[in-house]
C-alpha cells in the first residue's frame, strides 16, 4: 500500500513525502529464502533543486516469524541525483542497516553505490522504460552481509 501525505510540482516547492506498506513472501531456492514473511512499513521523501535532487527511506524490515534465526532489519537509504542532458541521471546512492535483533544484533553496515540511470525513455503514449547500472561497495566492516555488488534496476514508467 502506498500514501502520498505531501507533493508538489517543481513550480511549487519540487517535493514529495510518502508512506508504504510492504509485504515480502518467503519464495525461491530453499538456499536462498528467509522461510519467513516479512512485513516493510517505510517512509520516503525527495526534494529537487533545478538539475539536482536527493530521496531518502527508512523502513523497518519486520519478519513475522524466525526472527531469533533470521533477525529483523532498520534500512536508511540516500540518494544524491543530477539529471544531465535529457535522458543520464547520474546518481550516488548510500545505504546504512542497523540490525536490532536476531543473528547479527547490535551490527551495522553502510555501503555506497555509484549509479547511472538513463530514462525515461518513451514506449507508447504516457509509458516510458528507465534502466540504471551501479556497483555497491561496503564501507564500513562487511560484517554481516554483502561487499562488491552490481545493481541493475529497470523500471517502466507511466
Amino acid at each position: 500500500m502506498k500514501y502520498r501525505i505531501l507533493s508538489a510540482n517543481e513550480q511549487e516547492g519540487n517535493y514529495v513525502l510518502t508512506a508504504f506498506l510492504q509485504g515480502s513472501a518467503p519464495t525461491g531456492a530453499e538456499a536462498f529464502s528467509t522461510n519467513a514473511y516479512s512485513i516493510i512499513p517505510t517512509i520516503a521523501g525527495g526534494v529537487g533543486w533545478g538539475s539536482f535532487n536527493f530521496q531518502t527511506t527508512l523502513s523497518e524490515s519486520l519478519p513475522t516469524r524466525r526472527v531469533s534465526k533470521i533477525g529483523d532489519a532498520t534500512i536508511w537509504n540516500l540518494a544524491l541525483q543530477a539529471h544531465v542532458a535529457e535522458l543520464f541521471w547520474p546518481e550516488v546512492e548510500m545505504n546504512y542497516t542497523y540490525f536490532p535483533n536476531g543473528p547479527h544484533a547490535g551490527k551495522n553496515q553502510i555501503s555506497i553505490t555509484p549509479n547511472l540511470i538513463v530514462g525515461t525513455i518513451p514506449i507508447y503514449q504516457r509509458l516510458g522504460i528507465s534502466v540504471g547500472l551501479g556497483y555497491q561497495v561496503a564501507v564500513s566492516p562487511r560484517v554481516p552481509s554483502f561487499d562488491r555488488n552490481w545493481i541493475l534496476s529497470v523500471r517502466l514508467n507511466f
